[in-house]
């Protein structure tokens, strides 16, 4: 398939797509679907309870986040919201202190489940 990463791609909890495919939800993989503001990201993950809650997010952090989940550095979100370098960085800064993360990867696991016991 096109769009199936390269067998080689770590996944949370350590293991690669390759030792994934085929598994089921009962075998503790989970496919979430998270929608921030207009844009939709599948994110495949070892599942566990999450405790995250976007509702603690100002407008402005739900925006900065789904650029962030975009892919967008501090500098391409500041530019898309035509702001401050230094605003985007203190919001992102805000969303981890709020949802109790350290940096983006943690930040992705955790909206996923796969970071939090």
């Amino acid at each position: 398939m096109a769009d199936t990463p390269p067998a080689g791609v770590p996944l949370p909890g350590g293991l690669g797509v390759a030792q994934l495919i085929g598994k089921t939800p009962a075998e503790g993989v989970r496919l979430t679907r998270l929608e921030v503001g207009e844009d939709e990201f599948l994110i495949l993950s070892v599942a566990s309870e999450s405790r995250v809650s976007l509702e603690e997010l100002t407008a402005a952090e739900r925006e900065v986040l789904r650029l962030l989940l975009r892919g967008l550095s501090n500098a391409e979100i500041a530019a898309e919201r035509r702001t401050a370098e230094r605003t985007v960085a203190n919001q992102i800064g805000s969303i981890f202190r709020k949802l109790e993360v350290f940096s983006r990867a943690e930040l992705v696991a955790s909206l996923t489940g796969a970071g939090k016991p």
